[in-house]
């Protein structure tokens, strides 16, 4: 699996960058009204572990029809119901989906996308910048898969909220090109710590039994939009 992320890109440049399939990435936003995209390779039955970490065009949702579309011919994706701690599915079938929702990839969640298909796929989600300041994202308990809601990397271990996560808390993310785990756990301290995550991916957020749910709120990394 590949994965490129383009932060902001002015609507003219986004244009550009669909019809010709060039881009450049960065971590700085620098004007209003602003879109982006992130763009993910996913091979022929592999998974991805992604995010959305856009607001939704004007008149558009975040489910997955708007999201992903027909980038994949055949497959699923998955979502965790952080609250009753099981998985909701969607399936793709030729032409249409499955059991989608309205808000299936809204900032803040970490879903599962599986290319069904004989061939790779490329996959770009795109949408506007956000431009609030801060945003709150679900975290069930004990078991989270959520993300990161901007366009930018992150490591969860320096975060002031998640990173004061009880002893015992792991953080996963998945690899897509080895198909494997890479992981940090607090002992104490976060070991491995920094523990970066790019942007447009999930990551499950595991803390012990007993855990209590809460909404993390998260400030806005950069200044403009």
């Amino acid at each position: 699996m590949k994965t490129r992320i383009i932060a902001a890109l002015g609507a003219v440049g986004l244009v550009s960058v669909l019809a010709g399939g060039t881009g450049w990435a960065t971590d700085a936003v620098y004007s209003v009204n602003y879109a982006g995209f992130v763009q993910v390779t996913i091979d022929s039955k592999e998974w991805a572990l992604m995010t959305n970490p856009f607001d939704a065009f004007p008149g558009e949702d975040v489910s997955f029809t708007t999201a992903v579309g027909e980038q994949i011919g055949t497959g699923t994706a998955f979502r965790w119901d952080g609250a009753g701690q099981s998985w909701l599915q969607s399936i793709k079938l030729p032409g249409f989906w499955l059991g989608d929702d309205p808000n299936a990839t809204k900032r803040g969640t970490g879903f599962w996308l599986y290319n069904g298909d004989a061939a790779p796929a490329v996959v770009m989600i795109a949408g506007q910048v956000p431009a609030d300041a801060t945003t709150g994202v679900a975290v069930g308990a004990p078991s989270a898969l959520i993300a990161n809601p901007w366009p930018a990397n992150f490591d969860p271990t320096a975060d002031a909220v998640l990173g004061a996560a009880p002893i015992g808390t792991s953080i996963y993310q998945w690899d897509g090109a080895a198909q494997a785990w890479t992981s940090t756990v607090n002992i104490g301290l976060w070991l491995p710590s920094p523990f970066a995550i790019p942007a447009g991916s999930g990551f499950w957020y595991l803390r012990p039994q007993g855990s209590g749910a809460f909404t993390w709120t998260s400030a806005k990394p950069y200044a403009e939009p």
